[in-house]
């Protein structure tokens, strides 16, 4: 093996396989949503027809999420890079930063609003992720 040559996998694949997964996921739960919204806020005889033009209408939505889980992702990705680790304080400064990106064409003072939610939830993902987890740890092993 040539001296200095990198191994490591580059993180475009792995950010494009995130992204990809979470916009599968995002698709099939936001239009499964907005097809029940429809569903139960339509009068009986059309509710089928309702339900299927409410996932129609909310389709840009849908992909708005998308774009914001894709730029989560990408930023995430170059934090770790950067950091070489990955911490608690990437998943904030991401969800934050794809927050404040994602409303950057609504203003200043919206933007920065948007990415301190953004970094909150964040934070708060990123608790539960790790209770979860921690829980997990604890519960004893099945048998066999």
């Amino acid at each position: 093996m040539e001296q200095g040559t990198n191994t490591a996998p580059a993180p475009l694949p792995q950010v494009a396989k995130e992204t990809g997964h979470g916009i599968a996921v995002i698709a099939a739960g936001g239009s499964a949503f907005y097809f029940l919204k429809g569903l139960r806020n339509s009068p009986k005889g059309g509710r089928l027809a309702a339900a299927a033009q409410a996932v129609r209408t909310n389709a840009s939505r849908i992909g708005g999420w998308g774009v914001w889980l894709g730029a989560q992702a990408a930023i995430d990705s170059a934090l770790e890079r950067v950091n070489k680790k990955d911490d608690r304080f990437n998943t904030m400064i991401s969800c934050g930063a794809a927050s404040a990106l994602v409303s950057v064409l609504r203003g200043p003072r919206a933007a920065a609003l948007s990415g301190i939610k953004g970094a909150v939830f964040g934070g708060l993902a990123e608790i539960a992720i790790r209770g979860l987890k921690r829980f997990e740890a604890d519960l004893p092993e099945p048998e066999k």
